[in-house]
């Protein structure tokens, strides 16, 4: 028994869009183009921080809140971070220790007796601190 198609029905094998050969529609990869293009955006990625940088900031030293005691490891961290940082930004950061309630105490002095002016951060380990404030 054969079967009939319906008018206008195509066979199995024509319902597929891809040609035969697939060399024919791809665009040949120029790899000339592609470094040219990627050397482009590298150099306006590294130049952001410079365009980007406000005129006059900071003016000031820039506190920082640990929210736990001296000699741990966020102490560690931030004395890392601020060594790179001091000479990008040209300023000192004045580090604040506030330990206490598995570091509570530190965010509710930067989050509630501090006024956003730019020149206060808070730096410590997020995941554990965080989860103070979830339960």
């Amino acid at each position: 028994m054969t079967r009939t198609r319906r008018a206008g029905a195509r066979r199995r094998d024509e319902r597929c869009n891809a040609p035969d050969n697939m060399e024919e529609t791809m665009t040949r990869f120029d790899r000339r183009g592609f470094l040219k293009t990627s050397a482009a955006a590298s150099a306006l990625v590294l130049a952001a921080p410079h365009v980007v940088r406000a005129a006059g900031y900071p003016e000031r030293n820039i506190d920082v809140i640990i929210p736990t005691r001296e000699g741990g490891g966020a102490d560690r961290n931030f004395r890392a971070f601020t060594s790179i940082w001091r000479t990008k930004l040209g300023v000192d950061f004045e580090p604040g220790f506030f330990p206490g309630a598995s570091g509570r105490v530190g965010y509710e002095v930067y989050m509630g007796k501090r006024k956003p002016d730019c020149y206060s951060l808070i730096f410590g380990n997020m995941g554990p601190e965080v989860l103070n404030w979830v339960m």
